[in-house]
């Protein structure tokens, strides 16, 4: 069998919702961050020139474990975690809102993926529905540009927190948790 991928031919556009990449916490989002918690120029530059539509925060195998609360705050007050048994333990440099300022100087919808794989279903959705809150929250001001967040709305800009959330893959009985995630008022 042989694949040919003809670049020059456009059959149709992408929905730009179904592009983008992904950024995880660890090793301070692989490199976009320094030791210090600052956003890396030529990455960022790097970023920019792809300008990815939607950004996926965890991406994949490092929301194993995951605890959305051990990234917030200031860095030096955040707590050192393991990631899983074949990552060294780190600092969570790249959290919530480092996430978010990074998804507003891109212009790109945040996507968040939440932890299902470990933990009680009902502990697993009150914490991704105070996640969704905290992201929500008035609180939670740029650092970058000073503005206060907006709620994420049908129609808001791409600046808006938690456009989206998504569960992680393989997580089992998905339908009825987020049936019950709706229904639940925290």
């Amino acid at each position: 069998m042989q694949i040919t991928v003809d670049v020059s031919r456009r059959l149709h556009p992408t929905r730009p919702l179904l592009t983008g990449t992904d950024m995880p916490w660890i090793y301070g989002s692989e490199g976009m961050m320094d030791s210090e918690g600052r956003l890396r120029e030529a990455m960022m530059a790097r970023a920019r020139e792809r300008s990815p539509p939607v950004i996926r925060y965890m991406g994949g195998e490092p929301v194993r474990g995951f605890r959305w609360r051990q990234g917030v705050g200031p860095l030096a007050q955040r707590p050192v975690v393991k990631p899983d048994a074949n990552q060294p333990a780190q600092r969570i440099l790249f959290g919530t809102q480092e996430f978010l300022e990074t998804c507003e100087a891109l212009g790109s919808v945040p996507l968040i993926e939440v932890n299902m794989y470990e933990g009680q279903e009902a502990d697993l959705a009150r914490e991704t529905a105070d996640w969704v809150r905290y992201a929500n929250t008035s609180a939670l001001r740029s650092r970058r540009t000073g503005k206060v967040r907006r709620r994420c709305a049908t129609g808001s800009s791409a600046t808006s927190p938690m456009c989206a959330t998504r569960a992680a893959p393989m997580a089992g009985p998905i339908r009825s948790f987020f049936d019950r995630l709706s229904s639940h008022d925290g």
